[in-house]
């Protein structure tokens, strides 16, 4: 997945490509006398640069993304969840989720953030007979938290709820 960063008119687009070859071409790979000519190893200097600049660069798709698309629960409520405890007692609901029709976006997410729940979203067919199947990624708990640290930054819209949720678990340690 290659993706490429292009500011036009003040806008900033990001584009996510999968990067195709033709059957002569064949993606270049380094190799140990690449390694051997180069001075100070500066070539693997470049690839572990380049990779965590990949990396934030999709963490930081991801926020956008999420800012936009994304909804971020942290609430207390009573709840009533063992038959056998009549009592009600309070608990936190902390969820972050990003809900949108198109598949392979949030597939995408899925697979790069390596946790979470990717899984088709119930739609109302009586009222909008005509909806687009929709898609939901969500975290809860511990994992809400790893990603609240991961999105913090660069969170616009909901840094607030972000910061609670980060907030929460780190009074707990």
């Amino acid at each position: 997945m290659v993706i490429k960063i292009r500011k036009i008119d003040g806008l900033i687009i990001v584009l996510l490509m999968e990067r195709k070859y033709e059957k002569n071409e064949l993606p270049r790979q380094i190799t140990q006398n690449d390694r051997k000519n180069t001075k100070g190893n500066k070539m693997e200097k470049h690839l572990q640069t380049s990779r965590s600049s990949t990396e934030a660069t999709q963490i930081a798709y991801i926020a956008g993304l999420f800012d936009g698309e994304g909804s971020v629960d942290y609430t207390q409520r009573w709840e009533k969840k063992r038959k056998n405890r009549p009592n009600q007692y309070f608990c936190f609901h902390i969820t972050c989720e990003i809900g949108m029709t198109n598949y392979e976006v949030l597939h995408w997410v899925h697979e790069t953030l390596g946790y979470g729940s990717f899984r088709p979203r119930k739609s109302d067919t009586k009222t909008f007979p005509n909806a687009k199947p929709q898609w939901r990624w969500r975290c809860g708990h511990r994992n809400a938290h790893k990603f609240a640290k991961q999105m913090l930054p660069y969170a616009i819209v909901k840094y607030n709820k972000l910061k609670q949720i980060v907030d929460h678990y780190d009074e707990g340690t």
